[in-house]
């Protein structure tokens, strides 16, 4: 899931899973997010507290997104979320942003 936070000017995504979703792909789930230039998000959050992992391998146009759409944030503008129920490629992908 993912929305935009108008009062904190920020993408909040969701991620409980790191799985393909019945509606489509990871690759397209990750395409149709907004980007900081269309709009005027300044913060991104990555919330992944509640996701138990699954297969790494989608995360490459995660990545890939981040780098490109959000390539002039500061430090203190991408949040990532995460608790004692973050594992496997929820783990990959926090350390992957850091």
């Amino acid at each position: 899931m993912a929305k935009i936070l108008p009062d904190k000017d920020a993408l909040y995504i969701q991620l409980n899973r790191v799985l393909e979703n019945e509606s489509g792909d990871f690759a397209k789930f990750v395409s149709d997010l907004p980007t900081p230039q269309s709009s005027t998000l300044s913060h991104l959050i990555i919330d992944l507290r509640t996701n138990r992992g699954g297969d790494a391998k989608l995360l490459q146009p995660l990545v890939h997104y981040i780098i490109k759409q959000w390539p002039y944030l500061k430090p203190g503008t991408i949040f990532v979320l995460t608790s004692n129920y973050t594992f496997s490629a929820a783990v990959h992908l926090a350390a992957e942003l850091e």
